[in-house]
Order: structure tokens, then C-alpha cells, then sequence
């Protein structure tokens, strides 16, 4: 008599099958089947078949119902009495057969024959164990059952991915990822497949996914094993590729599937490639028609804060691309306007022109004024702009700030009002919701509930509301860019600080999670200069303290926003000024990596670990780190490196700001000014590509550059080879 229990339940004698009739007779036979060789005591096939309200006849039933499946099983009925209840003894199960080769694989070293033990002892199931039969009894038991599958599964990948098997698996274990995503060595199967298949971007995401699942729904962190492999995928660790004997990694993957050791980093290229061609005039054509406007999607507006020293880029470019270098006749404005007052704005949406200026705000299309709209001087609102609404936030002179803002919701497309809200003002914006932050004022002057919330900007409704204290204001990075509109995009956190109403009281920094408005975690803000959070971890930039006369120190500072824990601690070098100490500027995180600049050489280090990447090989600083683009400023110039790779891709002529977007590096260079050149320079990553713009820089946005030249504002393609 055989008995298969991996899918539904099917007795087979001779080849025939036996039936089993009635849900009773089936639930009874298969707990008599998980328990195989034990006695199952009366009392357990009681509580199996009908819970915790049994019949009062419910002995002489189970009696009645164990007789009529051993009259079913004759002549072969491996079913007993023993004591009180019954014992069936059977090894012929299709369970017992795949346990069997599950250990068989996992004690040979013979790689071919672990694959196929492992292949073939999955191929015996037919579906969910016990398939149609339920109660808490056997659901347990089905549930144990399924984590073995589940783990032969990952040894069977495991040893598949040994034997070179990458491209052929990795669809299939990506299916079986997506069905169970809180698997980690699951997603480090998926991730190892699609390194080895060519495509280490894709892995690399797949752990930042799973890393931001647990983190938002479980409150943890990737274990060991599975970080590890992050790295080595990062530093393209040949141990990953298949070098060792095959049984050797076979073996070893079924039984540990472990991760390689880190090599020591690899040593970029010492020579430098020759610098870029003399750049190429970018000279702007006729002023174009309104209609020949392009009409592009909004990125939100940065305004260079004066000709300081700029060491941050907001541009997160993800791939280093480009064509051959521009042509002058080729290269010609997006858009051209007359030149505004300093701190107006002009942003192309998909209604036209939108113009702000101190005293106003207006669309224009096709040369012609659409609507337009009187703004308050003493209060000029903030604004941001959505698809098909622009928000105003504004501010006014009060004792109780909190009391004296207001939200309002205008349709871009005519101008009228679609809401609007007192006593909040916005500090951020997602893509579909900006967010704010405000205190309802009492009769008596004082101020009631205070609330942090997201709105929907095309009518009133919260998404989300958290209560915050009185005493609550937006984080500010130490960005070196200053945003015209005055509210900047949210990436997937919202930072608040609670400030200490008397003196010496602590300060504190909450973190909630912009989608849904979950705290994330509440950590100590006091001495802290920046905050910033990305990939899960939360950076702070405690107070520089000055060293000697010429050096500065800052302590920067990781926290894991899934625990609250300190991650890491370093000192990173930090501006000396005449007189003390600056800021230490705010270089955003980008692919795992941080970069500081530490004992006057840039470096990268990994973001949850704060151990050491990469280290420049010459004195240097950090500048921006973006996607795979490490921009530094040494004696000689500015050097980008391959973030990931290490390689020296281009050198340029320093300059007082930078900033990358797409496969652009741009650079501020008022030494390189001339008849047709205003010293905005623009390098593709790519090649020796180089453009230089007229006219003097006014703002950046993600899409354009806008220079100054001639009473007019002209918008340049923020990434011309891209």
C-alpha cells in the first residue's frame, strides 16, 4: 500500500487507487499519516476531526469512521489499535521518499547527483501538502511540511546556480521569490542568478527592495549573509563567478550556501585619461515660437545659492551614458523667456509656461496669458506643481507661526482655487501628495491638535495625519542649492525635529515614512548640523569641532531606521573657515555608498556598515556621489570615478560648483568665461564630450539648466547626451 500526501490525498494498491470516501475518513487517515508510526490518541482524532465541539458520540464515531477507511485499505491495512487509539505503519509515502533524497543530496559531493536527487524529490509534489483537508491539526503540520519544501527548493537552486545553471534558474527563482518575500536567502539565490546572468543592477535592486520590505513591515534589517553578498556584488568579487570545483561548491551551497569572502578593493587606474576637447559653444537661435516649446514633465527647482563652494549634486544618475559631443548648431534652448527679477522662477508644464514672480504667478501658452493670479509681497508663497494643480504655501509675520500659514490648491489649468486650509504650510511633496505641517490656533490664543499630514493636492482629504508637538519644524539638509519654489520633492522620508522649549531641554528628530506616515523612529537631534535618510538608515552631521588652524572635523553618525540602533560612527573632514569651522556639506547616498572626504582623500564608505569601500588615491575631496558617478576635487582639477568600478573615467578644470545629471557633469567655472562662454560646463561621462553655455547661471532644475544672456533666460537640456 502506498500512500501520496504531497498534494491531495490518494491511497494506491497494485496500481490501482483506493478510495477514501467522506471528509472524516480522509482527515483521519492522513493525521494517522503524519503521525506514521506513533500512536494518535483518541482524544487528538477527536480534536482533528471536529475541533473543540465534538458530538457527545464522538469516541464510537471515530471508532466507526477508523473501521470503515481499514475496510478500504484491505487487504494491505497497516492501520492498528494501540492503547486508546491507532497507529499506522507504513515507510511507502511520497513524504518519507522525499525527505529521503532531500538528506541524500545534502550528504554527497557528487554535484550532478545532489541537483537531480534534489530535483526529483521535488518533482513529488503534486500541489499543497494534503491538499482540501483543513483544521488547526493538520494545518500545522502542512505548514512544517511546506518550509521543507521551501528549503529543498533553495538547496535545489543553490546547487543549480553551482553547476552554472544561472540564466536557466533565474526566472524560476524569482517566481518563487515574489511567493514568499520575506525568504533572505531566497533573495540572495535571485540576486547571485542575476549578477552571474550580466545584470548586477538588477541585483542590486532586488536587495535594496527586500532590505525597505523588511524594514517597513517587519522592523529588521538583512541578516549577515545576506549584507555580505550586497558587498560582494557591489565590489564584483570574483569569487562570486564560477572559479571553484564544482563539487566543492555544490557541497558547500547545499549544506551553508555561503557567502564569499571580501577581497581587498581593487586599485583604480593610475594614469589619467586625457582631458576633454576644448568645449564647444553652445550659441542659442532665434527666440522660438511658444508653440515650439517643449512640454515637459516637472522637476522640482533648485536655485544656486550665490557662487559659494558647492559640494553636493542632487541629480541621481543611475547610468553613465553618451553620444558623440554636441555640435554647436545642435545644441539650442528648451525654452527662452525675458529675464525676471532674482528669485522668479519659469517652469515648463504640460499647460504652458508658469511664471513666478514677486508679485504674481501666471500661466502663459503660445505666447498668450492664460490666467494669472496678484500675490502678496510681504507674504510670497512657496510653490509647487503637480500635474494638473499648483500649490501655494504661505507664511505670515506672527508671534504664534504655527497659526499663520495657509495651504491653497489652484488647477493649472484655469487658475481657479480647488482648496485651501489655514494654519499649515507645506514642507515637502511627494508625486501625489504634499506634505504639511500645522497647529489648529484656539479661541484663547493658544494653539490646539498639532499635525504632520499628506494631502491629496487636488482636494482637501489627508492621506495620512500623525500628531506632532508645537514645538515641531522641518529638517533642512545643508543642501548648497536653494529651491525657487521653496518646497522641495520627498524622497520616501519626511524628517522632523522637536525642538526644546527651555533651555538645555532636548532636541529630538522624527523620521515617518512619506508614504503612509508611520514612524519610522525618534533619535537624539541635539549638536546636529544635517540629517539625511536613504536606503533605510538615517545619517547625521553632528557640530565640526576645528582641530588645528587649517583642519576641520565632523562627526557623522548611522542609525538603522528599522531598530533605531547606531550603525556607525566616523569623523569625516569638514571646511575650515576664517574663524572656525563651516558645515560639512550634505553628499546623499547612492547605491549602498557614502562618500566623505577623511583625512584629505575622498572615500566611499558602505552605508550600513560605515567600514571603508574605496579610498582615492590622491589628496582629494568628495564632492557628489551620484549613481555610479564619484565626482572629487583634488590640486589638479576634478576627477570623476567610477563609483562601483573605481576606473578614473574624466578629468576636468575645477570650478566653484558642481553637480551631475543624467551622464552630464557640470561645472561652474568662471575661469573659463570668455565672448561665448559664460563658464558653465557641461562633460558627457561618456566621452570627451563638452559644452559650454552663455550667459551667467541663474538656476538648476533635473531637466534644465537656465542661464542669463542678453535680458533673456534660456533653459538647456540638463543632459545633453542622454
Amino acid at each position: 500500500m502506498e500512500f501520496l500526501i504531497l498534494g491531495a490525498l490518494e491511497a494506491r494498491h497494485d496500481g490501482r487507487t483506493v478510495p477514501i470516501s467522506g471528509a472524516h475518513q480522509r482527515k483521519a487517515l492522513a493525521l494517522l499519516l503524519l503521525e506514521e508510526g506513533r500512536t494518535v490518541p483518541m482524544q487528538r482524532l477527536i480534536e482533528a476531526l471536529w475541533g473543540d465541539r465534538p458530538p457527545a458520540t464522538a469516541q464510537r464515531q471515530v471508532r466507526n469512521i477508523v473501521s470503515a477507511v481499514r475496510r478500504g485499505l484491505a487487504p494491505a491495512d497497516p492501520i492498528e489499535r494501540s492503547g486508546d487509539g491507532y497507529r499506522l505503519r507504513t515507510d511507502a509515502t511520497d513524504w518519507a521518499a522525499f525527505r529521503t533524497e532531500v538528506a541524500q543530496a545534502r550528504s554527497t559531493d557528487d554535484p550532478e547527483k545532489a541537483h537531480g536527487l534534489l530535483l526529483q524529490a521535488l518533482d513529488r509534489w503534486r500541489g499543497p501538502a494534503l491538499a482540501g483537508l483543513d483544521g488547526d491539526l493538520i494545518d500545522t503540520a502542512v505548514v512544517g511540511m511546506e518550509e521543507e519544501r521551501l528549503t529543498a527548493s533553495e538547496d535545489c537552486f543553490a546547487a543549480a546556480l553551482a553547476l552554472g545553471f544561472h540564466r536557466e534558474t533565474a526566472g524560476e527563482i524569482q517566481a518563487l521569490a515574489a511567493e514568499h518575500p520575506y525568504r533572505q536567502r531566497l533573495t540572495g539565490h535571485l540576486m547571485l542568478a542575476l549578477y552571474r546572468s550580466g545584470d548586477g543592477a538588477a541585483a542590486l535592486r532586488v536587495y535594496t527592495d527586500h532590505a525597505d520590505r523588511l524594514a517597513d513591515e517587519l522592523g529588521i534589517e538583512p541578516d549577515r549573509t545576506l549584507r555580505e553578498r550586497y558587498v560582494a556584488i557591489l565590489r564584483e568579487d570574483p569569487d562570486l563567478d564560477l572559479e571553484a570545483p564544482q563539487a566543492e561548491q555544490v557541497a558547500r551551497a547545499v549544506r551553508e550556501d555561503p557567502v564569499p569572502e571580501e577581497p581587498a578593493p581593487r586599485t583604480p587606474q593610475e594614469e589619467p585619461p586625457p582631458r576633454p576637447q576644448d568645449p564647444v559653444a553652445a550659441r542659442p537661435r532665434a527666440l522660438p515660437s511658444r508653440s515650439a516649446i517643449r512640454l515637459a514633465a516637472f522637476g522640482f527647482m533648485v536655485l544656486l545659492m550665490g557662487l559659494v563652494v558647492s559640494h553636493d549634486g542632487l541629480g541621481l544618475a543611475q547610468t553613465l551614458g553618451g553620444d558623440d559631443p554636441i555640435p554647436e548648431a545642435e545644441l539650442e534652448p528648451v525654452w527662452t523667456y525675458p529675464a525676471l527679477e532674482s528669485g522668479s522662477a519659469v517652469i515648463e508644464t504640460e499647460a504652458g509656461l508658469l511664471i513666478r514672480e514677486s508679485t504674481g504667478l501666471r500661466l502663459e501658452a503660445d505666447g498668450a496669458e492664460v490666467w494669472s493670479r496678484t500675490l502678496d509681497r510681504e507674504s510670497v508663497p512657496a510653490v509647487m506643481v503637480f500635474d494638473d494643480a499648483v500649490l501655494l504655501s504661505s507664511s505670515y509675520p506672527s508671534e504664534q507661526p504655527w497659526a499663520a500659514g495657509r495651504v491653497t490648491a489652484v488647477s493649472l489649468a484655469t487658475g481657479a482655487d480647488l482648496w485651501w486650509a489655514h494654519d499649515r504650510w507645506a514642507i515637502g511633496a511627494t508625486d501625489d501628495a504634499v506634505i504639511t505641517i500645522g497647529c489648529e490656533p484656539l479661541p484663547d490664543g493658544g494653539l490646539g491638535e498639532c499635525a504632520l499630514s499628506a494631502t491629496d493636492p487636488r482636494s482637501p482629504w489627508d492621506l495620512w495625519r500623525v500628531a506632532v508637538s508645537e514645538r515641531s519644524a522641518q529638517v533642512r539638509s545643508l543642501d548648497p542649492y536653494r529651491d525657487p519654489w521653496s518646497v522641495s520633492r520627498t524622497a520616501a522620508y519626511v524628517l522632523v525635529r522637536t525642538y526644546g522649549q527651555e533651555e538645555g531641554e532636548e532636541e529630538k528628530l522624527s523620521v515617518y515614512d512619506a508614504a503612509t506616515g508611520r514612524l519610522m523612529g525618534e533619535f537624539d537631534y541635539g549638536g546636529v548640523e544635517a540629517a539625511s535618510a536613504a536606503e533605510g538608515v538615517l545619517i547625521l552631521h553632528r557640530g565640526s569641532v576645528e582641530v588645528d588652524a587649517e583642519t576641520c572635523e565632523a562627526r557623522i553618525a548611522a542609525y538603522s531606521l528599522a531598530t533605531g540602533e547606531q550603525l556607525w560612527e566616523r569623523r569625516a573632514d569638514a571646511p575650515a573657515q576664517d574663524g572656525g569651522c563651516g558645515p560639512l556639506p550634505t553628499i546623499r547616498a547612492s547605491n549602498g555608498l557614502l562618500a566623505l572626504t577623511i583625512g584629505g582623500k575622498a572615500e566611499t564608505v558602505m552605508l550600513r556598515s560605515g567600514d571603508l569601500y574605496w579610498e582615492a588615491p590622491e589628496e582629494s575631496e568628495a564632492l557628489v556621489l551620484a549613481g555610479d558617478a564619484l565626482v572629487t576635487r583634488g590640486p589638479d582639477g576634478i576627477t570623476v570615478w567610477g563609483a562601483l568600478t573605481h576606473e578614473r573615467l574624466l578629468t576636468a578644470d575645477g570650478g566653484e560648483q558642481v553637480w551631475v545629471r543624467g551622464g552630464t557633469l557640470w561645472v561652474l567655472d568662471r575661469k573659463a568665461a570668455g565672448a561665448d562662454c559664460g563658464g558653465v560646463v557641461g562633460y558627457d561621462l561618456d566621452s570627451d564630450g563638452k559644452v559650454c553655455l552663455p550667459g551667467t547661471l541663474e538656476y538648476v532644475t533635473d531637466d534644465v539648466v537656465v542661464t542669463a544672456d542678453d535680458g533673456y533666460w534660456r533653459a538647456w537640456p540638463a543632459d545633453p547626451w542622454g
